[in-house]
């Protein structure tokens, strides 16, 4: 006699959605709920197999897409790396002291409208830095003297901007030396942004690396960086 074949048990029982369906815990809190809800509808519309599907899809992709725009939607926190790239490019980061130093800087220049103006990079040499290290502690830099400018001087910075943006790298042999630079340049009221190393790679955390000076007046800076050599 041959056996009849065995019958298989429905998909919905009880309410209950079949055991290959995905475990929504693994996609977070959203999907769990949308799943709840799947299952309470599946239960209700029992006899409707194609309801049923759609709603499983439905919920599937709500759990899938809700994390994701609530992520984006919500403020993001910086990592610790994030703020170490911010110390890196920042200078040591924005303080009262040294907001009021640039305000005071700002409203002491005069008035530079229609001279030739350059900015200079002061690179120390004595910490032997890679070509790629001293590139990126001159882009530090010259970003640090751009959204100092953007705030406290955005006239000076266009007028910079729309004659060529003229740059000059130069060797620096010290810590001290560059101290001495920076001092002598903010008693001319020149912009000057110095940038401090985070340390993650070739130097010591807190390694004073590129003073930029200016932009400003060509004679102006001459005065102060002239004697020192193109890197």
């Amino acid at each position: 006699r041959t056996p009849r074949p065995r019958r298989l048990a429905p998909a919905r029982e009880k309410g209950r959605l079949p055991r290959t369906t995905l475990r929504p815990s693994a996609l977070g809190l959203p999907f769990t709920v949308a799943s709840a809800i799947t299952r309470r509808i599946a239960a209700s519309m029992e006899n409707n197999s194609t309801f049923t599907g759609m709603a499983v899809a439905m919920a599937f992709l709500a759990g899938w897409t809700l994390p994701k725009v609530i992520a984006y939607l919500s403020p993001s926190k910086k990592s610790s790396s994030a703020r170490e790239e911010e110390k890196d490019a920042g200078g040591g980061g924005e303080t009262k002291a040294r907001r009021r130093g640039l305000a005071r800087a700002a409203s002491g220049r005069g008035d530079w409208t229609g001279k030739s103006l350059k900015l200079v990079l002061c690179v120390r040499t004595d910490l032997r830095m890679q070509k790629g290290k001293m590139c990126a502690q001159c882009g530090h830099a010259v970003a640090g003297i751009m959204e100092d400018l953007l705030t406290y001087d955005a006239q000076l910075l266009r007028q910079w901007t729309n004659n060529a943006q003229p740059k000059i790298a130069l060797k620096v042999r010290s810590e001290e030396q560059l101290r001495e630079l920076q001092s002598s340049a903010r008693r001319f009221h020149l912009p000057t942004h110095l940038v401090i190393d985070a340390g993650r790679t070739q130097i010591a955390a807190g390694s004073l690396t590129v003073l930029a000076i200016g932009p400003g007046p060509i004679d102006l800076i001459n005065s102060i960086t002239g004697h020192l050599k193109l890197l």
